[in-house]
């Protein structure tokens, strides 16, 4: 069933009635003889009156007691910084990417492209090879739904 109370559906009614008449006596677009006119009016009060009469007996909606669907938005993490080296690298060499947190924890990317990762040293160095046929681009890291590009391309050479 709809959201929408009786009472207004009611009230609804009586103003298309009210407003069919109208047309008709105002444009005479709509010809009506006085029978139906005098029909359109009474069927157009009595649905205004059952429609005020269930509006007035209505209780006020407790708007604060509406459960309301919580948005759960993944929001992204605070902006970070990483480094690597080597600044030039051909294909099939590594690159050492240093970021401020767990290396486990984010994803690496090349031209937009993920790249496997492996991490070593104190966890906070990640190391990724070079692809075949990658071109010069930039690195972004995402971590806990931020993803940042690093400030320099990285130049690859066949």
């Amino acid at each position: 069933m709809s959201d929408i109370p009786l009472s207004t559906i009611l009230i609804a009614i009586a103003m298309f009635s009210f407003s069919v008449l109208i047309v008709s006596k105002l444009g005479a677009r709509i010809p009506l003889t006085r029978a139906r006119s005098t029909l359109i009016l009474v069927a157009g009060v009595l649905f205004l009156g059952a429609g005020l009469y269930l509006h007035l007996g209505e209780k006020p909606v407790d708007r604060q007691a509406i459960p309301r669907k919580q948005k759960q938005e993944k929001r992204a993490a605070d902006p970070f910084t990483f480094t690597f080296a080597p600044r030039e690298a051909k294909w099939g060499q590594q690159v050492d990417i240093q970021v401020p947190f767990p290396g486990e924890s984010v994803t690496v990317y090349l031209n937009g492209m993920p790249l496997p990762r492996k991490v070593s040293g104190d966890g906070r160095t990640v190391t990724v090879t070079i692809p075949t046929a990658t071109k010069s681009g930039y690195i972004e890291i995402e971590h806990d739904g931020a993803r940042v590009r690093g400030g320099e391309q990285i130049l690859i050479a066949p």
